[in-house]
């Protein structure tokens, strides 16, 4: 597992059962994905308010599955959101949706099964 991961904490969610992790992880990439679609159209959008909302609601689902590193991308997004959307904020949503692949991929790696919705 990658150091953007906490194992531990997902398995805790998941009361220690590996079924339960799988499924939790196929919940996650479907609903987070919806997020993020809602998040580049609030974006495309200049709405600034909702795609800091949006991103407070992800960082909070990425913390409690262990994926600390993208918590804090979220968070990060969410703060500077509160007041504009950031120049950088492609670079921004390519770096999240790297970590996002590589994290699901050493997932589907750790439980070995796909974990597509």
């Amino acid at each position: 597992m990658t150091s953007e991961m906490d194992l531990d904490i997902l398995m805790d969610a998941a009361c220690n059962d590996h079924e339960v992790a799988v499924e939790l992880m196929k919940l996650f990439f479907n609903l987070t994905g919806q997020e993020q679609t809602r998040l580049a159209e609030a974006i495309a959008q200049g709405n600034d308010a909702t795609a800091s909302a949006i991103s407070h609601k992800v960082a909070g689902s990425c913390s409690s599955c262990g994926m600390i590193g993208l918590s804090a991308r979220f968070k990060e997004l969410e703060h500077l959101c509160k007041h504009a959307i950031p120049a950088d904020i492609n670079n921004r949503l390519q770096t999240i949706d790297q970590e996002m692949q590589d994290i699901r991929k050493n997932l589907e790696e750790h439980f070995n099964c796909s974990l597509a919705p």
